[in-house]
């Protein structure tokens, strides 16, 4: 999905770490007119760190300045430096950082073209005032003729993951600042004690979306929708959150950057085009469901799709391998579709303006039973998916309510929002030499602490087929993450392993892939 050469990946943690640090969620700028302004001239000597979740691609934006930020190939322009590497996981959750001897992602060094060399900023914006930033913000820290490392704002941990610290060095300074969080964020209120804020212009929505995980107050890195998965006849804005197409003529579908394969889960779409004959599909996919069919409307539950499950507008029937069925009320503009997907169960319900549909209860969705669920026997890994499967050049506009502080209806008891902080933690190997593992047979496989980083450009292998890295497994500082689902490589018995791994002369961590949810301490 993403596009990163040799960056560590940031650790989710499936609470607040020991410190009890937790960064309380982001501030989401609009990417049109939001930005935060403050009258000042720093020096040329100056240190940073901001975590972002990049969430709108293929737009140059501005995160500091106009010195500091992505351009429309995605990659980092910092200072006069270009990186080589591109930045375009929209599930990510990454932790910039720079000081006068380079600029690091997290906690690797940027390399690329052109000289890096820190500058004088004169009024830097955060979020830009041209190229307008259009993603996700929970942390901005800038220390003013001040020379920070990069070991005060984060760290490696065993088993080879980028870690955030709580930035508590962030102290006196003429002009330093320290925003986070995202009612700070979205009002620009600096934390740092120098009482540096900064006035707000346009939109900065704060929300729950955070690289810390605390669950029991809704922080989490939230999934979205992911443009990378998608035909490019659609428009993601607000996050991408919401999604538009306005010339579909054939079945076109995009999935949440999360996938579930056990667990209750409740999220919403608002449905604000239907298509004007009813050309909207909502439901879920696996994650090889084809995202772009020729076979008019039928997108997400198409045969061509084949692994779609959905609930269509135009007639309120349920869509499944090409085949339709009557199931409950058909949907329009204004309409908000609630999805309850009890994957402990195997059964998948759909609500219509907070009523359940086929004659379901709360109480049948609570007890797991399936009586009128609009599928059962689910036994996969899913993503959330909404389709528009219109023919004849129609349009489609949808909102995605993963968060339950933002949704309407009422969410079954047990059911959780769809964010890192109610996901199961992922299994870890101890290290070993000889590797083996067990097997899950799930594109969200088990991470082999191998206590080194693979050499990924010698030939490795698992059950003695070749890895592609980013496809099979993603390296990582101290050993490899699965992510295949593939019985090849991922069997739910015992697989092995044959793997070069670096030594300490031979490089630092490598990752080839996913950046991912931060964890702090």
């Amino acid at each position: 999905m993403s596009v990163i050469n040799s960056i560590s990946p940031m650790m989710g943690a499936s609470g607040a770490s020991s410190s009890g640090f937790v960064i309380e969620g982001s501030g989401l700028f609009d990417g049109s007119s939001g930005y935060l302004s403050r009258t000042f001239t720093s020096e040329a000597n100056h240190s940073g760190s901001f975590l972002i979740k990049h969430s709108e691609l293929g737009t140059a934006q501005d995160i500091l300045g106009t010195t500091i930020g992505f351009n429309a190939s995605d990659q980092l322009v910092i200072s006069g430096l270009t990186s080589t590497a591109v930045f375009r996981d929209p599930s990510a959750w990454m932790h910039l950082f720079w000081n006068n001897v380079g600029a690091y992602i997290n906690g690797t060094l940027v390399t690329g073209t052109g000289t890096y060399a820190t500058v004088a900023l004169v009024n830097p914006k955060i979020g830009g005032s041209t190229n307008f930033f259009g993603s996700y913000m929970a942390l901005a820290a800038f220390g003013d003729n001040q020379s920070w490392t990069l070991g005060q704002a984060g760290e490696t941990t065993d088993d080879g993951f980028w870690s955030i610290l709580t930035h508590s060095f962030v102290s006196a300074g003429t002009d330093t600042f320290l925003i986070k969080g995202g009612t700070d964020m979205a009002a620009g209120t600096d934390s740092s004690g120098n009482s540096n804020n900064f006035t707000k212009t346009g939109t900065i929505t704060a929300t729950n979306d955070s690289p810390t995980n605390d669950a029991d107050n809704d922080y989490g890195n939230y999934a979205t929708l992911d443009p990378n998965n998608a035909d490019s006849l659609w428009t993601f804005s607000e996050g991408n959150k919401r999604v538009a197409i306005s010339s579909s003529t054939s079945g076109d579908n995009t999935r949440s950057t999360i996938n579930m394969s056990s667990g209750k889960w409740y999220w919403e779409i608002l449905v604000t085009d239907s298509g004007g004959s009813g050309d909207v599909e909502v439901g879920i996919c696996l994650p090889n469901t084809v995202r772009s069919v020729a076979d008019g409307n039928q997108g997400l539950g198409s045969s061509l799709a084949a692994t779609g499950r959905s609930y269509h507008s135009e007639v309120g029937s349920t869509y499944f391998n090409g085949t339709g069925a009557s199931y409950g009320d058909a949907y329009t503009d204004g309409d908000v579709i609630g999805v309850a997907l009890d994957l402990d169960n195997g059964n998948l319900f759909f609500s219509k303006n907070d009523t359940w549909q086929n004659s379901a209860t709360s109480g049948e969705i609570e007890a797991g039973t399936g009586t009128n669920a609009a599928y059962t026997g689910l036994t996969d890994t899913y993503h959330a998916a909404v389709a528009c499967s219109a023919a004849g050049a129609r349009s489609c506009d949808m909102t995605m309510r993963f968060d339950h502080t933002d949704v309407t209806g009422t969410v079954p008891s047990g059911f959780s929002s769809l964010s890192t902080a109610n996901l199961p933690t992922p299994a870890v190997t101890t290290p070993t030499t000889s590797p083996s593992f067990i097997g899950n047979a799930n594109a969200d496989g088990p991470f082999l602490n191998l206590g080194a980083a693979p050499d990924v450009s010698g030939t490795s292998t698992i059950n003695g087929n070749t890895i592609t890295w980013g496809t099979h497994a993603r390296a990582a500082a101290a050993g490899v993450k699965i992510i295949t689902a593939s019985t090849s490589y991922n069997s739910t018995g015992t697989n092995t392993i044959s793997i070069d791994l670096l030594t300490e002369t031979e490089g630092g961590p490598l990752t080839d892939g996913g950046v991912n949810q931060g964890r702090a301490k």
